[in-house]
C-alpha cells in the first residue's frame, strides 16, 4: 500500500515537472482590453482593440467549443517592442493603431491569432507581408504551428498560427465573420 502511494506521488510529481518544463521562460505581458460596456465613460465609437476583440468573439461563436482551447484575447502595448516582435515579428509599431492577440491560457499549445489594425493610410497588404515574414511559428518551447495563414480584412491584418486540425475551421470562421461585417477579404497567404 505504501509503495503504491509513493509510486502515485512520484507520477504526479513527474507530470507536474513535465508540464512546467514546456512553458516559456518569460510569459508575455499583455494588457486586457476594456470593452465599451465596462468603460466608465460613455463612448459611441469603439477603439480599434475593442473591435478586434469583438471580431474574435463573433468568430469563436462559429466554431465548435469542443475543438477550441480556452483562449483569451488581449491588446498588446505598442510601446513594448519586445512583445510586439515576439507576437507579430514586427520591429516597430509605426503605422499601427492596435494589435490584439488571441491565445490559449495554457502556453504549450500551438495557437496564436493576431489582428493588426493599421493607422489610416497604412497599406494592409504590405503590413500583412511584414507580419508573415516576421512571425515565428515555433515561438513556443514544446510545439510548432504547422498551419500559418494570413489575410487582410479591408486594411486590417489577420494572421493565425495553429495546428492543422484547427486551421481550416478557424480560417473559415474568420472569413465568414469578416464578410458578415461587410469587410473585403483579401488574398490568402500561407507560410
Amino acid at each position: 500500500m505504501r509503495n503504491a502511494k509513493m509510486r502515485a506521488a512520484f507520477l504526479v510529481l513527474a507530470g507536474l515537472m513535465g508540464a512546467v518544463g514546456c512553458r516559456t521562460k518569460t510569459e508575455p505581458q499583455m494588457q486586457s482590453v476594456e470593452t465599451a460596456a465596462e468603460s466608465d465613460s460613455p463612448s459611441e465609437e469603439k477603439m480599434a482593440g475593442e473591435e478586434a476583440v469583438a471580431f474574435f468573439d463573433a468568430m469563436y461563436e462559429k466554431i465548435d467549443p469542443d475543438q477550441m482551447p480556452l483562449v483569451s484575447s488581449t491588446e498588446l502595448d505598442l510601446g513594448d517592442l519586445e512583445m510586439l516582435a515576439y507576437h507579430t515579428g514586427l520591429e516597430s509599431a509605426d503605422g499601427i493603431e492596435s494589435v490584439v492577440i488571441s491565445e490559449p491560457m495554457m502556453s504549450s499549445i500551438a495557437y496564436s491569432l493576431i489582428y493588426v489594425t493599421p493607422e489610416e493610410g497604412m497599406d494592409g497588404g504590405q503590413l500583412l507581408e511584414m507580419v508573415m515574414d516576421g512571425v515565428n511559428p515555433s515561438k513556443w518551447v514544446c510545439v510548432t504551428a504547422d498551419d500559418v495563414r494570413g489575410v487582410t480584412f479591408d486594411e486590417n491584418v489577420f494572421v493565425m498560427m495553429v495546428n492543422s486540425d484547427l486551421g481550416e475551421s478557424l480560417y473559415q470562421a474568420a472569413v465568414e465573420t469578416a464578410e458578415e461585417l461587410g469587410m473585403k477579404v483579401g488574398n490568402l497567404i500561407r507560410k
